[in-house]
């Protein structure tokens, strides 16, 4: 029974917790080690209707000035918000902003990063 216990105990022990993403922001922003990362959901639409539905996706890389950079290199956590999508392209999904910046979510398969940065 000692040793029945002590695997146990072993096996309970090695087993790693697993990372998980932390709320900062409103169900917006999240935390993962030393990154910040927009949630968001995508629709998968596809012929076979039992592979369509609903993703989340963090997403972290961001387009400024034709360079990939980091979410958390420009965002103001306390003043980002989500605002009306008033852009007539079918392929920005979402917009939100903050005290300097305005982040546009484009959800269209070739664009990388998904998230273009604009100054206010």
């Amino acid at each position: 029974m000692k040793n029945f216990c002590l695997v146990i105990i072993l096996i309970l022990s090695s087993c790693k917790k697993e990372d998980q993403y932390f709320n900062v922001k409103d169900d917006l922003i999240y935390k993962y080690k030393n990154e910040l990362f927009l949630k968001h959901t995508i629709i998968l639409k596809n012929r076979n209707p039992k592979n369509s539905g609903k993703v989340i996706r963090f997403f972290n890389d961001v387009a400024h000035k034709n360079k990939v950079l980091k979410l958390k290199d420009f965002i103001d956590t306390k003043t980002f918000h989500q605002i009306k999508n008033n852009y007539q392209d079918r392929f920005i999904k979402d917009v939100y902003e903050d005290s300097k910046y305005q982040y546009i979510f484009r959800d269209h398969p070739a664009s990388s990063p998904y998230i273009l940065i604009k100054s206010r």
